[in-house]
């Protein structure tokens, strides 16, 4: 085992005794814990994956030990003296071998040491633990915040927080360091036992977190705890205001410029999205420190094989220096750095792996939930130009790159321009650029932002040269990348006509043309920038490319598909794509991997761009005749190959740029979050951009279906249609359909167009426009103000007569004032009532629904609020919870008679100090948060959430109303969950549960960034256990805020002030959930707290604050915005038994059905399998047919209509089933 004592024999160097004087200053130093035992924390790292048994990784004992001998051989140097608590790590190791000797001592020992020898100043050196991604700086002393017990501790704590902070190595979480006092962050009047009796000054450091993975093995590096040590030196010259040290430090990391952590394919090795700490440590790079003109090395350091990439270099005179960092295949960089005296100059270096090919087409920076879509309309973005480098010159190459336009002219010039007024903003410097028949014959950009530019040879031969130019900027003279006479084995061949490049300047695939006689051939180099190393290889023969079939002035370009597949386009020939393969031999044909063949893009369209977009590659495409006149644009999808191109926009101008021929067409596509912009250039017409139009489109569908007395379909679209049809079934077969055409959003009603048929079920399926990312779809009209709403709720019974219909609880009422809305209203205590198509489909206005019952006052300290919960059941009733302790319970609204009073749920006692109902002593309910209701008719049952005052656990309850006698006066009729049992997790319950709509229950408690394995924000269970634990993976929950979809798919959650996250959910087959995120919506700001969510049945969600007093709604990703809505039963016009024998007669299905499906087959019918919907078209259960009987368990299963599909050898039998 390693001695830590050998580590400390090259701190004594690192200051002399020249101007710094610390003597006369006490100092006690507390390396925190003892070594490898019960008391320490053991951390899980890359090279030690095993805790608690192997010394060689990481524990807090022995960084702590490293930093405080550190610390003190600095002080003792200074002339200070130095007492510490412990010199070794050596008090043994859990489940493993046992190691003699000290190490631990009682911390009130440590403390007793410290008031003896009457020190200046106690320091007691620690790192923290959370389990997240949380990394601050936390400086504890004893006693309460600002009011420390010994009072020199606090100004000692604010010396020290700002110097110790500095330290850009590390990624904090929090800009400034954490000053508190330990009776305060604790919560007692106790605090910490090694502060706890001390008389004299100091503070305990918590200096990092050593359990966020990165700075876990940073800390596994000796020298980066020594700089954490050479801080508190420099602490302790501040506050003593004694001379600082006349040498200084340089420190920093190695890490990879183009590569992730993820690669190491360590899922443990988490970090925060977007830092530093988001690149590649790397191991044993070498950091040489040079003199100032870089001619003498002065210390040379290599970098562990902890994953840190921490070097250091100590004792340096003031000046300047240089660094060199080199690793085998990356990329070598030197930087010049300045040291100051007692200061650490830190330095970062990023180096590139050079055998890693910079992709083209990066996948761009999108919002969460991008989708791609089908369709997009666009809107012109500024006017059609026609500016004179357009017009007067001859152009050769239009390429655009962040936000500017690259034009090469025949002159030559490279013009460069703003892409978005064509306003030339200056000319290329071409300065050096000879040789060739023509200097500068194509340009195109490396993966990097690289512009490059190549020559044309019109007779190749030893003494002429084709180049490649570089400029590193706008302002930069070009040099040369590299020079080559490989002309593809031919003699005095014309190179150069075209040319493009694939990956970035530090290894990069070029392709150009060599063309000799009447035929081209492709050239390939693959340059290496590190050791200006070349591969070179062509391919094709005289044969392959003809300079007929491709064109005199043909063009290249990357392809999508990756760095060795080049897209060929000319005004001769359709683009086509090819794959250069650099493992074939010389001369070998291209790979053709396919041809764009679209009847309304002729070959004299060309000019082509790509871009990717939420997975999917898209293509910009001029469009124009056949004598190229008329040119515009259109967006194409070829994620499946130009060979199978999607156009997925109309063109635009539709009428084209004008009618003179186009000497020069070009595109271009950027996609910018979840927008597009597309432009076309056509030389002699003019210019136009475009860019997307999104408008905000509901998830579509159809509520409150009916039949009226004119035996009239009668029902309500939440969103304009763009085609809805009516289908009618009986049993559980479609008969026909009817096309009613696009319906504008609201209520329609239509004639049944029908006639005399007989039917017993029909549905409503509407079609809208795609929805690309999370969009709000509501608005700041009154409707939807509310002064201090509590919940929302959506009623997704399909069987219930209002179904589609939004309920929303007021709690307070008052005049909205948030927002500054133009039109504010004023609400009152109670429910509101809107449509699926957000409208004020009962006229109430700004007056609630009050039901004529005094709701309880809202006490914010015991989340008591009132109305708070609500429900609807199959019949279309509205449950509405009070759960504040005057008034708790439930109250029950009749949905079709709102005015009327509402009538009490619960009966019994109520004791009103703490909200709980009994009945002679019979337990009721306590205050009650939320409610479900799920099944129907004699069949429905009432879930609570339950929040007892002592002790402090949520809890859900279940009570069998369907053929109860109200007012309910007994007990539960079962306990779903009991967080006692659970370990006692939900000790806020302020929150929600929604079904899993698979027999298990989510429960969401309010954390602000406080949620742990012990308080999570949210859980799961199933049957009562616990399986889902979010842990610290979702730290907060604002405040409980959490919904689940019709069919248990779709989880959203108030994660942040501000902020909803929404996950897809899976399930396996023992219903343990997982959660991927699926997108993100950013309702509001970082003040902004969210009070309840719920979903409507076509996935839209629904959002309550009472901090911006609004009710908003938002619209999820669907690139197919379809939904169909099934009639109530009660809906049916009767059903009459079939008169025909018909295969579907042959199999007889039990049905309503409340547990099981019961499938019998008629002798002689050889069904092979089945397949059960919902009524989003989703398989929810399938298996093997029986030959006697086969039943299929559906007890998990919601309430509603779902469609069976029996396969058959002689065809498909369809089955409408209502599960009741």
């Amino acid at each position: 085992m390693k001695r830590i004592a050998l580590l400390i024999v090259s701190f004594l160097t690192i200051f002399t005794a020249q101007a710094i004087d610390l003597t006369g200053v006490k100092i006690y130093i507390n390396p925190g814990h003892g070594g490898y035992d019960s008391n320490d924390r053991s951390v899980w790292t890359i090279p030690v994956p095993e805790v608690w048994k192997n010394p060689e990784g990481y524990w807090e004992s022995k960084s702590n030990l490293v930093k405080g001998l550190a610390l003190k051989e600095m002080l003792e140097a200074a002339g200070a003296t130095v007492i510490i608590s412990r010199t070794d790590n050596t008090s043994g190791i859990r489940d493993g071998e046992q190691f003699a000797g000290g190490g631990d001592r009682d911390l009130s020992e440590i403390a007793e040491e410290a008031n003896a020898n009457n020190v200046d100043h106690f320091l007691s050196i620690h790192s923290n633990s959370l389990n997240t991604t949380t990394n601050y700086l936390l400086l504890l002393y004893h006693g309460y915040n600002d009011q420390p017990t010994v009072a020199q501790s606090l100004p000692m704590a604010q010396s020290s927080g700002p110097i110790q902070i500095n330290n850009p190595l590390t990624v904090w979480t929090s800009p400034t360091p954490m000053l508190r006092g330990d009776f305060t962050f604790y919560g007692d009047n106790l605090g910490l036992g090694v502060l706890r009796p001390l008389t004299v000054p100091g503070f305990l450091s918590e200096g990092s977190f050593h359990d966020y993975p990165p700075e876990t093995h940073r800390l596994m590096n000796n020298d980066f705890c020594k700089l954490e040590a050479i801080r508190f030196f420099q602490h302790f010259h501040n506050y003593f205001k004694r001379d600082m040290p006349a040498t200084g430090t340089i420190a920093g990391f190695v890490k990879s410029g183009n590569e992730l952590v993820d690669i190491l394919k360590q899922p443990k090795f988490t970090y925060r999205a977007g830092s530093d700490d988001q690149w590649l440590p790397l191991n044993e790079a070498t950091v040489k420190l040079l003199n100032a003109d870089g001619s003498q090395v002065l210390k040379t350091y290599t970098t562990d094989n902890w994953y840190n990439g921490i070097f250091a270099f100590y004792d340096l005179q003031p000046g300047n220096y240089k660094l060199s960092f080199s690793l085998t295949n990356y990329e070598s960089k030197t930087v010049d750095v300045t040291v100051t005296a007692s200061e650490i100059a830190y330095t970062k270096a990023f180096l590139k792996n050079i055998n890693i090919i910079v992709p083209d087409y990066p996948a761009p920076e999108q919002g969460d939930g991008a989708t791609a879509l089908n369709q997009y309309d666009f809107v012109p973005d500024g006017n059609v130009e026609n500016p004179t480098w357009l017009s007067s010159s001859s152009i050769r190459r239009i390429l655009q790159r962040n936000g500017k336009l690259y034009v090469l002219t025949n002159d030559p010039k490279i013009i460069v321009a703003n892409a978005e007024t064509q306003e030339v903003i200056k000319e290329l410097d071409l300065t050096g650029i000879t040789g060739g028949s023509s200097i500068l014959s194509d340009i195109a950009f490396s993966a990097d932002d690289v512009l490059l530019a190549c020559n044309k040879l019109t007779n190749a031969h030893a003494d002429a040269m084709f180049k490649i130019y570089k400029w590193e900027s706008d302002n930069a003279t070009p040099t040369v990348l590299l020079t080559t006479p490989k002309q593809a084995n031919t003699t005095n061949a014309e190179i150069g006509e075209t040319f493009t490049v694939a990956g970035a300047i530090s290894n990069l695939y070029i392709y150009y043309t060599v063309k000799s006689g009447t035929n081209y051939r492709i050239a390939g180099l693959n340059y290496k920038n590190e050791t200006q190393n070349v591969t070179d290889k062509y391919m094709g023969t005289d044969s392959n490319y003809p300079v007929s079939a491709w064109g005199e002035h043909v063009k290249f370009v990357i392809s999508p598909s990756g760095y060795d597949h080049i897209i060929v386009d000319s005004d001769v020939m359709p683009a086509t794509e090819y794959k250069f393969d650099w493992l074939a031999t010389d001369g070998t044909a291209l790979l053709k991997k396919g041809e764009l063949s679209i009847a309304e893009i002729p070959v004299a369209s060309y000019g082509n761009t790509f871009a990717r977009y939420a997975g999917h590659v898209f293509m910009a495409a001029p469009i124009c005749n056949t004598d190229a006149t008329k040119a515009g644009i259109a967006l194409f999808d070829i994620t499946n190959g130009l060979d199978n191109a999607i156009k997925i926009s109309d063109k635009y101008p539709e009428a084209g740029l004008g009618t003179t021929r186009a000497g020069y067409l070009a595109s271009s596509i950027v996609v910018d979050n979840y927008d597009i912009k597309i432009g076309i250039w056509a030389q002699g017409q003019g210019a136009a951009t475009y860019k997307t139009e999104i408008q905000p489109v509901a998830n579509i569908y159809a509520s409150e279906l009916s039949i009226n007395q004119a035996n009239e379909f009668r029902f309500t679209l939440n969103e304009n249609a763009s085609s809805v049809f009516i289908t009618i079934y009986k049993e559980g077969e479609a008969l026909t359909n009817h096309n009613a055409g696009a319906l504008a959003k609201g209520i329609q009603t239509i004639a049944n167009p029908f006639g005399p048929i007989d039917y017993d079920a029909w549905s409503v399926t509407a079609s809208s426009r795609p929805v690309a990312y999370p969009v709000k779809i509501s608005d700041d009209t009154p409707i939807f103000q509310f002064y201090s709403g509590r919940a929302v709720a959506v009623d997704n019974n399909p069987e219930s007569p209002f179904f589609g219909r939004v309920y929303v609880s007021e709690s307070a009422g008052g005049l909205i004032s948030e927002g500054t809305p133009v039109n504010p209203r004023t609400t009152q205590k109670g429910i509101y009532i809107l449509d699926a198509a957000l409208t004020d489909v009962t006229n109430q206005g700004a007056d609630s629904y009050a039901g004529n019952i005094t709701w309880g006052a809202n006490v914010n300290a015991n989340y008591q609020y009132a109305p708070r919960g609500i429900a609807t059941d199959a019949s279309g009733k509205v449950y509405i919870s009070d759960s504040s302790f005057g008034n708790s319970g439930i109250y029950i609204m009749d949905a079709a008679h709102p005015a009327s009073d509402f009538s009490p749920l619960f009966g019994g006692t109520l004791d009103t100090s703490n909200g709980r109902v009994t009945s002679s002593g019979t337990f009721i309910h306590d205050p009650i948060e939320d409610i479900k209701i799920i099944g129907s008719s004699a069949d429905t049952k009432l879930f609570t959430y339950n929040r007892p005052a002592s002790p402090v656990a949520g809890g859900i309850y279940r009570y069998d109303i369907g053929t109860a006698t109200l007012p309910w006066i007994s007990a539960p009729s079962a306990t779903i969950y009991d967080d006692m049992q659970n370990g006692n997790l939900l000790q806020n319950a302020y929150g929600q549960i929604a079904s899993d709509t698979h027999g298990g229950w989510w429960m969401c408690q309010y954390r602000a960034g406080t949620g742990g394995a012990s308080v999570p924000a949210l859980i799961h269970a199933t049957n009562g256990k616990l399986d889902y634990n979010c842990s610290s993976s979702l730290p907060s929950s604002y405040q409980g805020a959490m919904a689940v979809n019709t069919n248990g798919s779709i989880l959203a959650m108030g994660t942040k002030p501000g902020k909803v996250e929404v996950f897809d959910v899976a399930y396996d087959a023992s219903n343990k959930p997982t959660l991927t995120a699926k997108c993100s919506i950013d309702w509001g700001e970082a003040t902004d707290y969210l009070q309840n969510l719920a979903f409507d049945a076509a996935d839209n969600l629904y959002l309550i604050s009472n901090y911006n007093e609004r009710l908003m709604v938002y619209s999820l990703p669907k690139s197919d915005n379809t939904y169909t809505t099934h009639a109530s039963t009660k809906q049916s016009t009767g059903i009459i038994p079939h008169t025909n024998t018909s295969l579907s007669d042959c199999i007889y299905v039990s049905n309503p059905v409340k547990d099981e499906i019961i499938i019998n087959v008629t002798e002689g019918t050889n069904a092979e399998e089945y397949i059960l919907y919902d009524i989003k078209g989703i398989a929810v259960k399938n298996g093997k047919i029986d030959a006697a009987q086969t039943c299929v368990n559906v007890q998990t299963l919601n309430s509603g209509i779902y469609a069976l599909l029996i396969k058959t050898s002689d065809g498909v039998v369809n089955k409408r089933i209502i599960k009741q």
